[in-house]
């Protein structure tokens, strides 16, 4: 999640629905240029309540505003969840290397890089197993799950 955004408070204090109601609210007021923050962050948000028809347009539309690493990984888990295992390892891959230099800098202490290859392996396990849906529960991590060491 963006620290900058408008409803990240709500979400990180516990009030979910009320982060949520913000989040929308600001999307009403960005431009369409500044919109992808606030997507990927409802995504996160939806993934992170397991409301999953509620994540799929705000996980799509993260990544079409602005496919930051964020937008791709949280779209990953959402399609991981979903049992959509090969457009998870697309997103993975795609997330992997996005200003690794700079965000390696920024992320040096919080092991995001670990995370997200972790993502990518477990991914690359299940397509190679001959029945994904034996996997059961994903063990996928959003980005707001990788910043928030209480999940």
């Amino acid at each position: 999640m963006y620290a900058d955004v408008p409803g990240v408070e709500e979400l990180e204090a516990g009030n979910i629905e009320v982060g949520i109601k913000v989040l929308y609210e600001q999307l009403e007021q960005a431009e369409n240029g500044n919109s992808s923050d606030i997507w990927a962050t409802l995504c996160a948000a939806h993934i992170i309540t397991l409301s999953l028809d509620r994540a799929k347009h705000p996980c799509n539309k993260a990544v079409e505003s602005g496919p930051t690493y964020a937008a791709l990984n949280n779209r990953g888990v959402f399609r991981a969840y979903r049992g959509d295992f090969p457009g998870a390892r697309e997103d993975f891959d795609r997330a992997r290397p996005l200003q690794l230099e700079a965000y390696l800098e920024e992320m040096a202490s919080k092991d995001v890089r670990v995370v997200a290859d972790n993502n990518f392996h477990l991914i690359s396990r299940v397509l190679a197993r001959t029945d994904p849906g034996a996997t059961g529960t994903s063990i996928a991590r959003s980005t707001a799950e990788i910043e928030d060491p209480s999940h």
